[in-house]
């Protein structure tokens, strides 16, 4: 089964962590969704034009998932896994998987290993996100209503309940180190009132992105006719004050 795996690029204990567990290796075909740091131009146009509340962090996360759908779709996966990179596994969990998954499911949550025991079931948290299940048609859904108006977790799980009047199944089989040490590599918002949700198509953001990304490039070459250095813009007023 094709896998993803959101991962922040400086944080390489993580990844060979990772890719030393033999319940990880046992999937082979495995795409590490590494571009997209909080610290990218990127983060911060979406936060500018998103109008997103949360953090650059956060932004980083979401984009990062939604990456992940939208590689799966432009290569019409039919399922995959989607992991965030300190996620853990329970042992057999693959098979686990195997076994239980049911024909109608479209998105199966695989978290929260320690609160919850045996088989698939319903439940109504909307926290957590580090491993979940995909068939194509969910991924293009929420890539056509994707939204920074909350974390991408928070996001998803209302979107289900609340716009698709859907339950949430749950295969508890993963959970997550930092949650129990609170190594997080990601600022969080504080929790408070119910966002003003904004949607947005993922397909037409991403083109905006390459815009963005080839502004950013060519004012990088121009920057480096002129003064002879090579620089990385990552400042985002620069950029819109030096527009080509």
């Amino acid at each position: 089964m094709k896998a993803y795996v959101c991962h922040y690029s400086k944080n390489t204990v993580r990844k060979q962590e990772l890719l030393s567990d033999p319940r990880f290796k046992i999937l082979t075909d495995v795409t590490w969704i590494d571009w997209y740091d909080k610290e990218e131009l990127v983060c911060q146009w979406i936060k500018k034009h998103c109008d997103s509340p949360i953090t650059l962090s956060e932004i980083s996360l979401s984009l990062k998932h939604y990456e992940a759908l939208r590689h799966m779709v432009e290569h019409q996966i039919s399922e995959a896994l989607v992991f965030e990179d300190d996620v853990v596994f329970s042992e057999g969990w693959f098979e686990k998987l195997k076994e239980e998954m049911k024909p109608d499911i479209q998105f199966l949550r695989l978290d929260d290993l320690l609160k919850h025991k045996g088989g698939i079931r319903v439940v109504n948290e909307i926290w957590n996100s580090e491993a979940q299940y995909f068939k194509l048609d969910f991924a293009k859904f929420v890539l056509k209503n994707c939204s920074f108006s909350a974390p991408y977790d928070n996001f998803l799980y209302f979107f289900i309940q609340m716009k698709l009047k859907l339950p949430i199944y749950m295969l508890p089989v993963c959970s997550q180190t930092s949650l129990i040490t609170k190594a997080t590599t990601i600022e969080q918002t504080v929790p408070g009132k119910e966002p003003e949700w904004k949607y947005f198509d993922y397909f037409e953001l991403n083109l905006k992105l390459r815009d963005l990304l080839n502004k950013k490039w060519d004012t990088e070459l121009l920057f480096f006719e002129r003064f002879k250095r090579h620089v990385s813009i990552n400042n985002l007023d620069y950029l819109d004050q030096n527009q080509l």
